[in-house]
């Protein structure tokens, strides 16, 4: 435990020098608190670049201990030093640390908190750490998609430079971030008495929930609540009064310092964007797709003949690409539906999409999962209120039943409709979500406007009737 706190107290002071440099260079000389969690943004982004050159660790930790020694020599005439009132800072970094570290010391052991009662998340990032510390064997297959690994550079970085473990530097991680949230916090409270300061800054940096995430080994969470709390107190240095430690300087000096730092805390890569963990090696796609649904505020709909799986277990990968890579994975095809804009171009955004079984007249992958364009058919459908559904395994006969309903249309429904959909969505256009029903269950319509009838049935039996029925989804000519 004692070697966790003295590589957190090195992480604090790594980032209270970075920041102050960063700070510098914006126009700020008069000392803040806020430098250590902008100095923290700045060391993981510089981290993971660094990183990547030849050496991996070694130079990553030469290249940042040489740039904040040359910083410091280059700004010792200009950059001032703290005045009065540095002990309250120097109290809550104190205290947060060690009032985080409360979970080593009730556990009894230094190792890796929460595995086997919540997650064994830490586990990979020890290995994907290791593997940019050493860049031995072949690449992790996260850090492959592009999983931001500002923090796990960091925490090579400084394990390379001491000597520590892995284990060590990223448990000093974890008592870091606390004690960055708290000086975060700080930055913004100097108007207060110092006893003030330090108990609001000590429940601002381990909140409930914050403790909670940390007696995980969970860093990502706590690292982006930090982040958050330095944006707020950034915006704040951003106005006319630069009330928060930037008060010296013209009124464009203060906001060119505080927009510079709110650029870097806002631009630091913690976690990505919605990046989503891929289900577990096994999992159905019905249960897959509800997961991505949750996570990426998707809306799906997936033909109930659909029985892949979902091999093998994944790591994470960006919302943007999970639901691609799921299909693919499993060999099913995926169509968007949605409304085409008022020019007949390329689709909004949002929208729904249909995932089924691969139909033999789809070969090309390119065209396999080409947008479905619109659902201005011969036979238009009225516009209605958006729909919220949770539907895994349903009765497709159920699902167009309360389809009608949002629509506030009535249903004639064929006898021989039957089957199965899973159907999530979020804020959908009704008319939309039942097009990718329709068309996961092989089935048409017709829409008559002046008695609002709608007829569904499958296709063959539309077609029997005169003309073609309308392909749901598509436009047609």
């Amino acid at each position: 435990m004692l070697a966790a706190i003295a590589l957190a107290l090195l992480i604090v002071l790594l980032s209270l020098i970075a920041g102050r440099l960063v700070l510098h260079a914006l126009g700020a000389t008069q000392p803040t608190w806020l430098a250590g969690p902008v100095g923290f943004a700045a060391l993981t982004i510089v981290a993971p670049l660094a990183i990547r050159l030849p050496g991996r660790a070694v130079t990553a930790a030469v290249l940042i201990a040489v740039a904040l020694v040359a910083g410091l020599v280059a700004t010792r005439h200009t950059m001032q030093a703290w005045r009065n009132g540095h002990w309250v800072g120097l109290v809550v970094i104190a205290l947060t640390v060690l009032a985080a570290a409360l979970p080593f010391a009730i556990s009894g052991h230094s190792g890796v908190l929460g595995e086997g009662i919540y997650t064994n998340d830490q586990a990979a990032q020890l290995y994907w750490t290791d593997w940019l510390q050493n860049g031995f064997g072949p690449e992790p297959s996260a850090v492959a998609f592009g999983y931001p690994v500002g923090p796990q550079s960091l925490v090579g970085a400084v394990a390379e430079a001491t000597g520590a473990s892995l284990v060590d530097a990223f448990n000093g991680l974890l008592l870091a971030i606390p004690a960055l949230t708290g000086l975060a916090a700080l930055a913004a409270l100097e108007r207060l008495r110092p006893v003030a300061q330090i108990v609001v800054s000590g429940l601002v940096a381990l909140p409930f929930l914050g403790a909670s995430f940390l007696a995980q080994s969970a860093f990502k969470e706590t690292a982006m609540a930090l982040l958050v709390v330095a944006f707020a107190v950034t915006l704040g240095l951003a106005s006319a009064r630069g009330t928060l430690g930037l008060g010296e300087g013209t009124p464009i000096l203060r906001r060119r310092a505080a927009i510079g730092a709110g650029a870097v805390i806002a631009g630091h890569p913690v976690a990505g964007t919605l990046p989503v963990e891929l289900p577990m090696s096994g999992i159905s796609i019905h249960d897959a797709a509800r997961r991505l649904a949750m996570s990426c505020h998707l809306s799906l709909v997936i033909s109930g003949q659909v029985t892949a799986t979902v091999w093998p277990r994944q790591p994470l990968v960006y919302c943007d690409g999970a639901l691609d890579a799921a299909t693919r994975w499993a060999g099913l095809e995926k169509r968007h539906f949605g409304r085409l804009t008022a020019n007949g171009g390329p689709l909004r955004l949002g929208g729904v999409f249909r995932i089924a079984d691969l139909r033999p007249s789809v070969n090309d992958p390119e065209q396999r999962d080409a947008p479905v364009h619109g659902i201005h058919g011969a036979d238009p459908l009225p516009r209605g209120a958006t729909v919220n559904y949770v539907f895994q395994g349903a009765l497709v006969r159920d699902v167009l039943e309360q389809l009608a309903r949002d629509g506030h249309v009535e249903a004639d429904i064929a006898a021989s409709v039957g089957g199965q959909v899973t159907v999530f969505t979020s804020a959908a256009d009704w008319d939309v979500v039942l097009a990718a029903v329709l068309d996961a269950a092989d089935l048409g319509y017709r829409y008559d406007p002046r008695s609002k009838r709608l007829k569904i049935a499958p296709l063959q039996e539309l077609d029997g009737g005169g003309d073609p029925a309308p392909r749901p989804g598509r436009t047609e000519k």
